[in-house]
């Protein structure tokens, strides 16, 4: 059966029928197509690399290089499993040839070496084409490589701001909800205390208190539990609902606040029945707050109006105070000592940039000038702390491996921890006695430590820590 041939394969089947200077023009003019595709490979922007049949980078543009760490290594020389770990074990080439698959391959991954970075993998196979078709053929790939990191990077600062926010968020409204019902019973309780030191005891008004006292703890209870619920938030139990009934009964709760303060409330209804639909115990939640919050900013002898209405389709209620409102002062936080600041290894390489670690800085010094701050040795934030006259401890991992320039080897990287006792062993020896690791490349790496951590999650970390001691022992 006749087989197809590229053109290369036409022109070097006819190499014997040139002349000495027509093979010389044609080697030149290879030499400048060759000059020229390197050229163009070299100007973009992503990352090239081209691996044979035994992961061996054959070809490597500027920008893989420089994504992968390959300086001055020749190509054809290095194999990627060596120089680039993490991205030859997400491609398969960790398992030998067996790996190497024909199949194309996209994946999204964070890289630790040279530098953190998130990655973005296409990598599509190259058969070698073959005379005969009953031998394997071998199979190389080529890979492109896109960093990504700046949209991650944004989109995770983006993910962490909103989080932060909710969690604040929600501190502040379990601190208020809590509250109000708090504030209710305290007021209740005081009633009672009245009645019982009085010589008038009026039996009536202490079942009403002790009635509202215990309505209001099943209203503290209910709170906790949706609270307890809101991360797995339930649909509301949407019923028919007169709007006057839920507010009447709200003022009922708060008459004692209001008599205390010889508050008037008056309500101006301007809709006979306003039924609408909705949770009957979250719209009381929210009047019973709203209101709170009215009888709170007013002044003893004052008036809070409720106006209920009718707009188009929709059914409104304004709550009306004239209260002073929250004086500036009243906003600052109250400030919290704290004794150590742990940079825990998530949060490393986010606190190690230059933005972040100073913002980091700065809340220490706001809140906790004494405390003292945990952190990689030579990193952004260590020379921060430095700067601002803080405490620095420079810890040590005993279960990780680093690269040469000192960072953590990412736990995505299967080479990324040390699991036996001598491992182990050897590592904590080297820290404690000479002050540095062997990195992943192989290479020594000095690192002045102040603490060492091991990593609770491991199954044995229990067995390995009581050998570590023992060892340090003798």
């Amino acid at each position: 059966m006749k087989t197809s041939k590229s053109p290369l394969d036409k022109v070097l089947g006819k190499l014997d029928d040139l002349d000495e200077v027509n093979l010389g023009i044609l080697v030149q003019r290879l030499a400048r197509e060759r000059k020229l595709l390197e050229t163009v490979f070299d100007v973009i922007r992503d990352g090239i690399l081209v691996l044979d049949d035994t992961g061996m980078i054959s070809y490597a543009n500027i920008q893989g290089k420089r994504l992968i760490g390959l300086k001055d290594n020749p190509t054809g020389q290095i194999s990627l499993l060596r120089v680039a770990p993490e991205i030859a074990c997400a491609l398969g080439l960790d398992q030998g040839n067996e790996g190497m698959q024909a199949e194309v391959i996209v994946r999204e991954m964070e890289i630790s070496y040279p530098e953190l970075r998130y990655i973005r993998l296409y990598a599509v196979p190259i058969e070698e084409t073959v005379m005969n078709k009953s031998q394997n053929m071998k199979i190389g790939l080529a890979i492109i490589i896109t960093d990504i990191t700046q949209d991650k990077v944004s989109l995770d600062q983006r993910i962490e701001s909103e989080k932060v926010s909710s969690i604040m968020d929600l501190a502040a409204g379990v601190a208020h909800e809590l509250g109000n019902p708090l504030n209710s019973i305290n007021i209740h309780l005081q009633v009672l205390k009245r009645n019982f030191t009085s010589e008038k005891n009026n039996p009536e008004k202490t079942e009403k208190s002790l009635t509202t006292c215990i309505n209001e703890v099943e209203r503290l209870d209910g709170i906790i539990a949706h609270f307890l619920k809101a991360i797995r938030p339930q649909t509301p139990d949407f019923k028919k609902i007169n709007l006057l009934k839920i507010i009447e009964e709200t003022v009922h709760l708060k008459k004692d606040e209001l008599s205390a303060k010889e508050i008037n409330i008056s309500m101006e209804a301007g809709v006979r029945e306003p039924i609408i639909n909705g949770d009957f115990e979250q719209l009381k939640q929210v009047f019973f707050n709203v209101i709170g919050n009215a009888i709170e900013a007013v002044s003893c002898n004052s008036e809070i109006r409720i106006l209920t209405g009718r707009e188009d389709r929709f059914v409104f209620v304004k709550i009306i105070d004239h209260g002073s409102g929250i004086n500036k002062e009243d906003l600052s936080t109250q400030k919290v000592e704290l004794a150590l600041v742990d940079d825990f290894e998530n949060q490393y390489n986010s606190a190690n940039k230059l933005e972040i670690g100073s913002l980091l800085i700065k809340v220490i010094l706001e809140l906790c000038p004494h405390a003292i701050i945990v952190t990689l040795p030579n990193s952004i934030l260590e020379k921060l702390g430095k700067e601002n006259n803080l405490t620095i401890w420079r810890e040590g991992y005993i279960d990780r491996r680093y690269h040469d320039n000192g960072k953590l080897v990412s736990r995505t990287n299967p080479f990324a921890t040390l699991s036996s006792l001598e491992d182990l062993n050897q590592q904590f020896y080297t820290l404690i006695n000479h002050q540095y690791v062997k990195t992943l490349e192989g290479n020594p790496l000095s690192l002045k430590v102040d603490t060492l951590c091991i990593h609770g999650d491991h199954p044995d970390a229990v067995r390995n820590l009581k050998s570590l001691i023992i060892k340090f022992k003798k």
